[in-house]
């Protein structure tokens, strides 16, 4: 109950200085929908515009006028019909004591966040994105996880674990373990309609002579011996059902000290 509480007072303090079809007489920038969905997670440089606290929305045929700080950005949000996470394709700026307006259309240009080359208008650019992990929501429906696998934010959330033996997480407040024991697995399997690409994060905490390795389809695609610190890769699928595996042979070292994978922003996106 603590917790709930303390998430109702930051988003409360989020939303505070917006309001539904009103004006500001401050600097202020106005969101309107006239496009033909509704769109959420709306905002424009950590403010967040919504019609209220709890659906945090932009219905169709309304707007949000909040009080923001002078600036410029994207406004970043979510399509909820034909789902698509983006943000405009231009920058909203915004001078102090200026009231600025921006309108959502259906021809409004957005570009998708996870493959900035798919861009197109609202009303009708498809999303390109099949997978999407960035450790920060609910676990995902992986085919596979044989422990220890999870998400994390720091050593308490990782068994038998200390600050040598697994790097921070990478973006956001949390990544993905891999390991803990002897042999650790990720299992992904995804069945593709066209060609892909993979890409994630991944950083590599070493113990003895095993090893980690990655593999797609039974070919091994990449083997870590040592520390690795966070690095970045990516690599192309083929259509067709596709197994993705990252497994930790080095996860534990006696029965006190667990070492570990790390991944983030696991992303899959088609590519034609």
């Amino acid at each position: 109950m603590k917790k709930l509480f303390v998430l109702m007072v930051i988003f409360t303090l989020v939303l505070a200085g917006c309001d539904e079809n009103s004006n500001s007489s401050s600097t202020s920038l106005v969101v309107k929908n006239q496009s033909f969905t509704e769109i959420t997670d709306v905002i424009w440089n950590n403010v967040t515009f919504s019609n209220n606290q709890y659906e945090n929305s932009i219905k169709v045929g309304t707007n949000v006028t909040c009080d923001v700080k002078a600036g410029s950005g994207y406004i970043f949000f979510k399509r909820k019909s034909n789902p698509i996470t983006a943000r405009t394709k231009d920058l909203i700026i915004v001078e102090n004591n200026q009231n600025i307006e921006f309108t959502f259309i259906d021809s409004t240009v957005i570009v998708e966040v996870n493959n900035a080359n798919n861009n197109g208008t609202l009303g009708s650019v498809q999303s390109t994105v099949v997978w999407w992990d960035d450790a920060e929501g609910e676990m995902q429906p992986y085919f596979l996880k044989q422990r220890f696998v999870g998400y994390y934010k720091n050593g308490y959330d990782l068994p038998n674990s200390y600050y040598e033996n697994f790097y921070s997480p990478k973006n956001g407040e949390k990544s993905i373990a891999v390991g803990g024991t002897n042999t650790a697995l990720l299992h992904l399997k995804i069945n593709l309609s066209k060609k892909a690409k993979l890409s994630f994060w991944y950083a590599n905490k070493y113990y003895n002579t095993p090893f980690t390795t990655f593999s797609i389809n039974g070919e091994q695609k990449a083997k870590w011996t040592t520390d690795i610190d966070w690095s970045f890769t990516e690599f192309i699928l083929e259509s067709g059902i596709n197994d993705i595996i990252w497994e930790k042979k080095d996860g534990i070292s006696g029965s006190s000290s667990a070492y570990y994978l790390s991944l983030d922003d696991i992303l899959i996106y088609y590519t034609e």
